[in-house]
């Protein structure tokens, strides 16, 4: 076939031609491995997809660009190879995506797989594969990661379509270990997030642990899988597969690297009692004004506080003169709470926040009952300034969101005015904390550990409607592990899911990110709440709005959401 080349044909082993999972499978066959055979379409042959969607689009529009891709012309040639191909496997296939990107886990479940193709169909399924390098999905993706959609060519792998009793995902651990994902049916239902499975351990002398059963597929089967994804790892250094079983058989439906695990936090010190009732209040008001601006001209004063005020944008004119104006507003605030001068004011601050944030938080609660109250004037004049600040640098394209200018120190914001800002959205000082205090005095729910670490931030319901992009660590609560969710966990505290597997596309993402997740959670909508998702232990611990927070609504939050998903 002049367009198609066979998977156990050399070339479909460099990844620069097949993509990468065309490449790890046609190495897992070379390897001996029981992959099924099919055909790669390179990734040159996507190069008239990309120039089709570039001309598409218009401003952005993410839709413009998928359908004019879907409505591409194939060659003559190019048909007749596709019809002979279907036709050499059986009459029925999965037509799969295949891209250099999939190397970086980030990239997980972004790319389109279609299943049960026949041969009248097999020319859309390709269009649909490329036209997926466009999607809103991909589009975001590739935007954070700054990655230009000339660099996002697709190559198409083709192979026989068998209807699974059953498969999933298996990862062995540095240990030698294989953790095991599985469900009975089409194995897609699980990394696309659509369906809960379950889990089973094989240690490295072969005991099963968990769900022995292996959701009725049995044991012996779950030996298999944990034998299989051995060998690929010696064969090819990929720890990671996607399985499926037919008739007690088990077959190799992709091969890749394991996530990487990486915590976001350090918990703190288990403590001998429980915080006081003052420490809702304070990891309220550090989840509401998080990051260097919030830690520097917010908490300082806001300690003394059982609610804050309410705060209207403040309206620029001169940037930095609003910068200036917010800078005296917050020292004169702290030095009114503290009731000393501006300079001392500022260091007693520092020496409580030093102790809230040790080991032994106790002395740091105690110096909050000499506290004087602001005046609540000033103190929302600040804090409108603070959102104006934050929406002129939306309007000037310094900031995605005006809810990230708390992750700017004041030196960094004063730069802003010249429009150098740096992206941040690593965890602040306070997580810890507002973690610590959400288990300790928080609701606290079990579900299945689905991505290691810690974090805590402010509740964000996923809109099933619309998607949008969440402010910096927030905790993102939504109903399923669905894939399309990858581009929002950037930056986010953690992940809580309630529906899905642990196997899911979305949760090695999250793996890869560092980002904690939990799942078989579900949180009920609620304005300010602080959610802990610890995702090494499984639970998330939620912290209802109490006498540390304003039950108003703020138009902050809604601001700081930023421009939608494309």
């Amino acid at each position: 076939m002049e367009h198609l080349i066979p998977l156990d044909d050399a070339r479909a082993r460099d990844p620069a031609i097949a993509g990468h999972k065309g490449a790890e499978l046609a190495r897992a066959t070379a390897a001996g491995m029981p992959a099924l055979p099919g055909w790669v379409l390179p990734l040159g042959e996507s190069a008239a997809a990309a120039r089709a969607a570039a001309r598409a689009d218009r401003g952005g529009s993410a839709a413009a660009s998928v359908l004019a891709v879907s409505a591409l012309e194939l060659g003559a040639q190019l048909r007749l190879d596709l019809a002979a191909a279907v036709e050499a496997l059986g009459g029925t296939v999965v037509v799969r995506s295949s891209s250099p990107l999939e190397v970086d886990p980030r990239w997980s479940g972004a790319f389109a797989t279609y299943l049960d193709v026949h041969a009248d169909e097999v020319d859309a399924a390709v269009r649909g594969c490329w036209a997926s390098a466009f999607t809103r999905d991909a589009r975001s993706r590739a935007e954070i990661l700054d990655i230009a959609a000339i660099d996002r060519p697709i190559a198409v792998v083709i192979q026989p379509w068998i209807v699974f009793d059953g498969g999933g995902v298996a990862t062995l651990d540095a240990r030698g270990a294989v953790e095991i994902s599985a469900i009975r049916g089409a194995p897609a239902d699980l990394v696309g997030g659509r369906r809960d499975g379950t889990a089973a351990h094989v240690d490295p002398t072969g005991g099963l642990h968990g769900d022995v059963d292996l959701a009725g597929l049995g044991a012996e089967l779950a030996r298999a899988v944990a034998s299989l994804v051995r060998e690929v790892h010696a064969a090819t250094g990929n720890g990671t597969i996607e399985w499926g079983v037919r008739d007690g058989t088990v077959t190799l439906l992709q091969a890749r690297r394991a996530a990487p695990a990486a915590s976001s936090l350090t918990p703190r010190s288990p403590r001998d009692k429980v915080f006081p009732p003052a420490a809702e209040r304070i990891a309220s008001i550090a989840a509401r004004y998080p990051g260097p601006l919030g830690d520097a001209w917010v908490l300082p004063w806001a300690l003394a506080l059982d609610r804050l005020p309410e705060a209207e944008p403040v309206a620029i004119g001169d940037l930095p003169s609003a910068i200036a104006d917010a800078e005296t507003l917050a020292a004169e605030l702290t030095a009114t709470v503290w009731k000393l001068p501006v300079d001392e004011a500022a260091s007693r601050a520092r020496d409580c926040v030093r102790s809230l944030l040790g080991p032994k938080p106790d002395d740091g609660f105690a110096r909050l009952d000499a506290l004087a109250v602001p005046d609540a004037a000033l103190a929302g004049r600040l804090l409108g300034l603070i959102r104006g600040i934050g929406h002129e640098l939306v309007a000037s394209g310094s900031l995605s969101g005006s809810g990230h200018v708390w992750w700017l120190s004041p030196r960094e914001l004063e730069r802003s005015a010249l429009g150098r800002v740096p992206g941040r959205t690593v965890p602040d000082r306070w997580e810890p904390l507002v973690f610590a205090v959400a288990e300790d005095r928080g609701r606290m729910i079990r579900g299945r550990a689905a991505a290691p670490g810690i974090g805590a931030g402010r509740a964000f319901q996923v809109d099933d409607r619309t998607w949008l992009s969440p402010p910096p660590r927030r905790v993102l609560i939504a109903p399923a592990a669905v894939p399309q969710l990858a581009s929002m966990i950037w930056g986010a505290a953690g992940l809580v899911a309630n529906t899905g597997s642990e196997g899911a596309h979305l949760f090695e993402v999250a793996r890869s990110l560092g980002v904690p997740a939990v799942l078989g959670v579900e949180v009920e909508e609620g304005r300010d709440r602080i959610v802990a998702v610890n995702g090494d232990a499984g639970t998330v611990s939620v912290l209802d709005p109490g006498a540390g927070t304003d039950d108003a609504v703020h138009a902050e939050d809604e601001s700081s959401i930023g421009r939608r998903l494309r």
